[in-house]
């Protein structure tokens, strides 16, 4: 199956310009089959939690292991099919007992404040073997989000990002924009490959 085929991904398209042709042009390059996948933040509900790992899943056959910081996710996710790693994704180096061949942080960078955000995605790519890829909103739509479930890691700290979110000191990086900018499924998509 082709991620862009997938069930989940044609939900999560909508009239088809949330930028999934992007984020299937970058998991096609760094994604393998069978790959070890990390991904940073389980969310709030099963379908979040559950979503992702089912598409790579049927795309590549990966096995899906989750970091996620919040006490009260690990509980609610604890008994479910992937293992969660508890810790900070801004510690990952520190935190981590093997490396994963890819490591995805879907809607995250937003999380992080704009002078944590480099070096956390220096230490994720420093901890991965193919590549990394992260997702954020695109603009000003989700500014608003505060903390969800007396959960402070689920504040947006950076505001309104775009182009001028990302410097001349992410030359490492691709960065590109997906969907509508300032609207629900506007995004920026930011990913680093292993040569």
């Amino acid at each position: 199956m082709k991620f862009l085929e997938h069930d989940i991904v044609k939900k999560w398209d909508g009239e088809n310009n949330s930028g999934m042709v992007q984020i299937s042009e970058c998991l096609n390059d760094i994604m393998a089959p069978k790959c070890t996948v990390l991904l940073i933040g389980t969310g709030a509900t099963i379908e979040q939690y559950d979503d992702w790992p089912q598409v790579l899943q049927s795309v590549w056959g990966c096995s899906i292991t989750y970091l996620e910081i919040f006490e009260s996710y690990i509980e609610l996710f604890k008994d479910q099919k992937y293992p969660i790693i508890k810790g900070d994704v801004r510690e990952i180096d520190k935190i981590l007992e093997k490396s994963y061949d890819v490591i995805l942080w879907l809607q995250g960078p937003e999380h992080v404040s704009h002078e944590e955000l480099l070096p956390t995605l220096d230490a994720l790519f420093s901890v991965c073997n193919n590549g990394i890829m992260c997702t954020c909103p695109w603009g000003s739509f989700y500014d608003y989000q505060e903390d969800i479930n007396n959960n402070k890691y689920e504040i947006h700290i950076q505001k309104s990002m775009d182009a001028a979110s990302f410097g001349k000191e992410f030359k490492n990086y691709t960065i590109q924009y997906g969907g509508i900018f300032n609207t629900g499924n506007g995004q920026i998509l930011i990913k680093r490959k292993k040569q």
